[in-house]
């Protein structure tokens, strides 16, 4: 090794360096606990909030609200149900009557420690470096421990609002 070319080596080593780094943080959380129970969720819909509780475990439709909603003149969309697999990171569309025969847990955190966040707005380092702008719209799983894992949600429309319509409504409990 040349004592001359030392400085091309760090210049070289720093930007594989950075890769590696930026590969660790992107992957490390994956390898941490996993989520172990499902969840169901409503998404799109005219007003997407309310329309499904959760009461004594059991998945209910708000009727009072398709009412209310009726009686000021606003036409009724209603959101659709999905169900969440957490091993495979994929919904898929189930029915009310699907819905009402799981039994739930609709606290914000799950039995196993997971909870359900919201992306968020990240500027970098002062506005400039490494900022991934906005991600208000997707949704991750974590734990208390740190990390999360980006959630594969289905949308209902395509559109990029639908993602802001999701309401999670419970955890399923075997």
């Amino acid at each position: 090794m040349d004592k001359k070319n030392i400085p091309l080596y760090i210049a070289l080593a720093v930007p594989v360096l950075m890769i590696g780094l930026v590969a660790v943080l992107v992957y490390l959380p994956r390898f941490g606990p996993l989520p172990k129970y499902n969840f169901i969720y409503s998404s799109g819909g005219t007003y997407p909030y309310g329309y499904y509780t959760v009461s004594g475990n059991t998945l209910q439709k708000n009727e009072n609200r398709i009412k209310q909603d009726i009686k000021d003149n606003i036409v009724v969309t209603e959101p659709r149900l999905f169900l969440h697999d957490v091993a495979t990171n994929q919904s898929r569309e189930i029915s009310l009557g699907e819905g009402q025969k799981l039994k739930l847990d609709s606290t914000d955190e799950s039995p196993d420690g997971f909870k359900i966040t919201m992306g968020n707005y990240d500027d970098g380092i002062f506005g400039i470096f490494g900022g991934s702008g906005r991600d208000y719209g997707s949704r991750y799983i974590a734990n208390n421990g740190g990390g999360g894992v980006k959630l594969n949600l289905k949308s209902v429309s395509g559109a990029y609002y639908d993602s802001y319509s999701f309401q999670f409504l419970g955890w399923i409990i075997p």
